[in-house]
């Protein structure tokens, strides 16, 4: 028969064996948590080793690239003929320059390239950078990019129209001959695009390992395919046209898209004027603002006339706000400030 002491016995025996459960549970979780963090820390690892490897690689494939590009354009036999020659003195950059803007048959290679200074300038600096002390392919990955977006264009016409400076750096290199090869030029030029394309996903991968994602999900490598030009496709003759169709189209232009271009070369200018490499120097830029400008006045004056009364009374407005008469030289100059400010309150009449 059971008695006290026994009935004790088995409450404390029941006791310890939950006590016991807890414990495991407890020592469980924990053991479970631990693993859950070392896998985390391991994958961690391996996805920096990774990001690490892809950057080393990318780098190693940004240099051989900018070197086929600049092999591929003939720019490395300039800068080996004036640096041999000029280099000691330290007027080989200023000498390479000269000789990219002059004429066909003319100047100590007769390369013809007939560039302006800003192409010329622009051109022999990135080269520089590259191949000498300061190896810095990034001039050079810049203007290539710029060259793969006209060549896109004759391969995909719907796509976004070139630059003028862009179609004029493709004329600059065409001179050299480098265009002479198509299927090479958009080798090079594909695999340019794809090195900048992986150092941007890097980047990216990068700050999302930073926040916990571990998985690369970007596609990070080498060119596998290139889009092959039409034959039927005669790139001077485009180049030509682009530029024709360019200049009798700045005044068909919308004044919003006349002003938002020029507040994208006041950026420009801006940055220049900071240091910044922007593509264009400041005289291109310049120049560019001035045709714009004369675009804008001509449309104002087109869009008064056209849409009368809305356009007229905030134009009239704002000149008799100031007390001035209401002649065509103000009318021109106050519809030319408002529709900077803001081009699309204007024409709307608001």
């Amino acid at each position: 028969m059971a008695t006290q002491a026994d009935y004790l016995r088995g409450v404390n025996e029941a006791l310890k064996s939950a006590e016991r459960r807890e414990q495991f549970k407890v020592q469980t979780a924990l053991s479970m948590m631990q693993i859950a963090q070392a896998q985390r820390a391991q994958d961690i690892q391996i996805a920096s080793s990774s990001l690490e490897l892809l950057q080393s690689s990318n780098q190693q494939m940004t240099y051989e690239a900018a070197s086929a590009f600049i092999q591929g354009s003939g720019l490395g036999s300039l800068y080996s003929h004036f640096e041999s020659k000029y280099g000691k003195k330290g007027t080989a950059m200023e000498e390479a320059v000269e000789e990219l803007q002059k004429g066909k048959g003319k100047g100590e290679l007769g390369l013809g390239a007939d560039m302006s200074p800003s192409e010329s300038n622009r051109i022999v600096s990135a080269v520089w950078s590259a191949i000498g002390e300061a190896n810095d392919p990034t001039g050079i990955l810049s203007i290539a990019e710029e060259l793969k977006g006209v060549q896109d264009y004759s391969i995909l016409p719907e796509g976004l129209t070139p630059s003028d400076s862009s179609i004029r750096m493709h004329k600059a290199l065409g001179s050299l001959g480098y265009f002479d090869n198509q299927e090479r030029a958009n080798r090079e030029l594909a695999s340019i695009s794809k090195v900048i394309q992986n150092k941007k996903d890097i980047r990216l991968e990068i700050f999302e390992l930073a926040k916990g994602d571990t998985e690369i999900q970007r596609d990070i490598g080498v060119l596998e395919s290139i889009p092959k030009p039409d034959p039927d496709v005669d790139m001077a003759d485009m180049l030509k046209k682009w530029e024709e169709s360019r200049s009798k189209d700045k005044k068909d232009k919308s004044i919003k898209e006349l002003s938002s271009k020029m507040s994208d070369l006041n950026e420009k200018s801006r940055l220049s004027m900071k240091g910044w490499d922007v593509g264009e120097s400041q005289e291109d830029i310049k120049k560019e603002q001035e045709d714009i400008a004369h675009s804008l006045r001509e449309k104002h004056l087109e869009e008064i006339y056209s849409f009368g009364e809305p356009i007229d009374k905030e134009v009239f407005g704002a000149l008799d706000k100031l007390g001035l008469p209401h002649t065509e030289k103000n009318v021109e100059g106050m519809t030319g400030k408002l529709t900077l400010q803001q081009p699309e309150d204007i024409m709307m009449g608001f």
